[in-house]
């Protein structure tokens, strides 16, 4: 019953993309690079990162183009990643789809659940897992996007260390299993450029429920805001803020719990250093034109986690600071190349990638 759920809700995403996805493609750019890497968990690991930009030619006068991010690493240890995030718009803007596909065969580091977990607790653990986020979002009015989410991960846990924190205290979703959620998500977009952004404003919230019924094994909700804006001065310099909450609640998986940490917020400390039920975030960033295609940032970011928002310990916020590099692989559409380099109290952390962390 559960699986005849999960294709009944698949399909259901299907149907609704059909029509807006009926269209030509133009003004297509390929853009890309091979990443090599070393980890003690991954040994040397080879791959590559890039981005399709194109227009749909039922959007080519709207100004905002269509996105396919792709990744894809293998390592010496077996392990695989190939992921694509994209980001599609249609119909003189009238439709605007957004999610992820991937497959990830990967080791990740476990700390425990809470804002003071130790690092001697540190721990590592298999898990394979496919990946199908949707989210198709119709305009509603200017500016305003509304619509259905879909999200859907099956996490196969393969190895987990015989004694550690997952094996005795078998935190929630210790087991593996589906996480097949539905909800709805509502955008709010005045960016200039989505790739680049120099001024403008985006709020996005977005609720989620797993429940049998959806095809989930578990039974909880996720809730998260994601709020910037951007301001560029006389001077050619951007200036952009951003504030990102989560909430969960319910019997949540531990891979389910709201993350600190990653590649886009909280750089420097590895994503799940720190997880629980509540996270809020703050982060600013300036960047600088510098020489041509180049060009440099600065950002800092606090935040934290806690099992209730009236347990926040907003007077003991975890912090980051760190300068990064931008390359602009494609001009016309102002996509960047992106190394960042995070450093707090007693953390630092690295990110190579495409495109720009908000």
């Amino acid at each position: 019953m559960r699986n005849r759920t999960v294709f009944i809700l698949i399909g259901f995403v299907l149907c609704l993309l059909s029509k807006p996805l009926n269209a030509q493609i133009k003004n297509t750019s390929l853009r890309g690079f091979p990443v090599v890497f070393y980890t003690e968990e991954t040994n040397f690991a080879v791959g590559g990162l890039g981005i399709l930009t194109f227009d749909f030619e039922n959007n080519l006068s709207s100004g905002k183009p269509s996105q396919i991010n792709f990744g894809a690493a293998y390592t010496l240890e077996q392990q695989l990643l190939i992921y694509f995030p994209y980001e599609l718009y249609l119909q003189q803007n009238n439709w605007r789809l957004d999610g992820e596909i991937g497959y990830y065969r990967y080791t990740y580091k476990y700390y425990g659940i809470g804002n003071n977990t130790p690092d001697s607790n540190e721990e590592t653990y298999r898990v394979n897992f496919p990946r199908v986020q949707v989210n198709a979002l119709h305009k509603v009015s200017r500016n305003i996007y509304a619509g259905l989410s879909y999200w859907f991960d099956q996490y196969d846990i393969t190895n987990i260390k015989s004694g550690g924190l997952l094996d005795t205290n078998n935190p929630t979703g210790t087991a593996g299993g589906t996480h097949s959620g539905i909800g709805i998500t509502t955008v709010y977009d005045t960016r200039d450029n989505i790739f680049y952004s120099r001024s403008g404003s985006y709020l996005e919230l977005q609720g989620l429920i797993d429940r049998s019924w959806t095809g989930s094994d578990y039974d909880f909700f996720q809730l998260s805001f994601d709020a910037r804006t951007f301001h560029t001065n006389s001077f050619n310099h951007t200036l952009g803020v951003n504030f990102v909450s989560k909430f969960t609640g319910g019997n949540v998986p531990f891979q389910k719990l709201a993350l600190l940490g990653g590649p886009k917020q909280m750089r420097g400390y590895l994503e799940g250093r720190f997880r629980d039920k509540k996270y809020l975030t703050a982060q600013t960033e300036y960047r600088i034109p510098v020489y041509k295609r180049f060009s440099a940032v600065a950002f800092a970011s606090v935040g934290n986690v806690a099992p209730e928002l009236s347990e926040f310990p907003f007077t003991d916020l975890k912090w980051t600071v760190g300068p990064g590099l931008r390359y602009m692989i494609d001009e016309n559409r102002k996509v960047n190349i992106r190394l960042d380099a995070g450093f707090g109290l007693g953390v630092s952390g690295f990110v190579l990638t495409i495109g720009e962390a908000f």
